[in-house]
């Protein structure tokens, strides 16, 4: 369970929402990691 869902990025048309939450991950990784 490290991966977004299949199911989700199936539906389509909702990219823009994958998109942020892929943005949001990524933040959260790089703010836990400290990547200033």
């Amino acid at each position: 369970n490290t991966g977004l869902p299949l199911p989700f990025f199936s539906h389509g048309g909702s990219n823009v929402v994958t998109m942020m939450l892929a943005l949001g991950v990524l933040m959260s990784v790089s703010r836990s990691r400290k990547w200033r």
